[in-house]
């Protein structure tokens, strides 16, 4: 499961290479070097520091989560033990260095890292870190992108020939008037109980969230667009209800899939949009989906194909509850008590519980609604 406490970043030869924003994970005694470099520095909009023995180099790259191989431009050295500053600026330089694997300079638990390992598996599938000493600087790496058939376009790395097509996935969050049908399997089997936890990653919009809270459970949720600043911690049981399917990117598909999967205590809900079930009618054909004319990616799954994608990226068989709906137990016990009512009682009642409406969300749920629910 995600440790939060883990150490992050990057060691090349004896230099540790950090990005700002997980600094406070860093041992204390590298916290304190950082801390101390900084205010000798005097350069505040650095973004990734070096340290190499007593020297500290406060880096400056450009857009770090915009730009998939970032430039460098700008950078500071402290010597801690003889006090000497030496600023470097790289602004002007027509091949100045550039950054890669950017994944591996953050916490664990940061939300951009299966964006950024996606980008990174990719350019490994190209070959593209092949001779890793001529790849440092914009010139030799766009070169290379190059002859490998592929373009950077801000974050991304695509084949030349793709048209580019700016997807909006925040957009495929709908308002629910009721459970989601994932979120319903789970507390009609009693995967969700009132005694668990329940992290809804990529929770859209809430209302699962709402509804669940509302009736007594206790959940939580974050989304990279709604819910930027909600929790991001372990929790008994994930759901990942309906977000795998809007990504078009298929690496980040599985370091999504995994990242949600290192959340889960007993169990990884997943749900897809299955194949079969909806018309192809006005999208166009993208990568492995299809882009609607809201400017959204939508890639519909066949049974089978899911179960493989699954068991591939997490190394464990998932089981399936519905067309598109997989659960993954890291809990047996409870995968076995759970397949086990499954068989005793074919038909599962559905689950009478809503969110309440949005203006009114804050007050509690009916007693009588809770006791409905409790009792499936």
């Amino acid at each position: 499961m995600t440790d939060v406490g883990c150490k992050a970043g990057k060691r090349v030869g004896d230099a540790f290479y950090l990005h700002v924003s997980a600094i406070p994970v860093a041992d204390p005694a590298m916290r304190e070097r950082v801390e101390r470099a900084a205010i000798v520095a005097e350069q505040p909009d650095w973004n990734v520091v070096k340290v190499q023995g007593d020297a500290v180099s406060l880096l400056t790259y450009e857009a770090f989560d915009e730009v998939a191989f970032p430039a460098l431009l700008a950078a500071v050295r402290v010597n801690l033990s003889g006090g000497i500053v030496t600023r470097t600026e790289y602004r002007a330089r027509a091949n100045p260095p550039i950054l890669h694997r950017k994944e591996t300079l953050l916490r664990p638990d940061d939300p951009r890292r299966p964006a950024f390992t996606a980008l990174t598996r990719l350019a490994e599938e190209h070959k593209l870190f092949a001779e890793p000493h001529r790849i440092g600087t914009r010139k030799a790496w766009l070169e290379r992108v190059e002859a490998a058939g592929l373009v950077v376009r801000g974050a991304r790395l695509l084949p030349r020939e793709t048209e580019p097509v700016d997807v909006v996935r925040h957009r495929t969050a709908i308002v629910r008037r009721d459970l989601s049908q994932p979120v319903q399997m789970l507390v009609a089997h009693r995967i969700i109980t009132e005694s668990t936890t329940v992290l809804d990653y990529g929770c859209g919009q809430g209302d699962d969230i709402a509804a669940l809270t509302a009736g007594g459970f206790q959940a939580f949720g974050w989304d990279p667009h709604y819910a930027p600043d909600g929790p991001r911690r372990s929790a008994d049981v994930v759901n990942l209800g309906f977000v795998l399917n809007v990504i078009e990117d298929r690496h980040e598909r599985a370091e999504t899939l995994m990242a949600a999967y290192g959340f889960a205590r007993r169990a990884l809900s997943i749900a897809v949009m299955p194949l079969g079930k909806y018309t192809f009618d006005g999208l166009k054909p993208y990568g492995d989906g299809y882009v609607t004319t809201r400017g959204t990616f939508q890639k519909y799954f066949a049974q089978q194909e899911l179960r493989d994608f699954i068991a591939q990226a997490l190394g464990e068989a998932p089981v399936a509850f519905a067309p598109g709906i997989f659960v993954i137990f890291r809990d047996k016990e409870l995968e076995q008590e759970v397949l086990l009512k499954r068989q005793v009682r074919a038909l599962v009642r559905p689950v009478g519980l809503r969110p309440p409406e949005r203006e009114r969300r804050v007050v509690p749920a009916r007693p009588e609604l809770a006791e409905r629910i409790r009792k499936v």
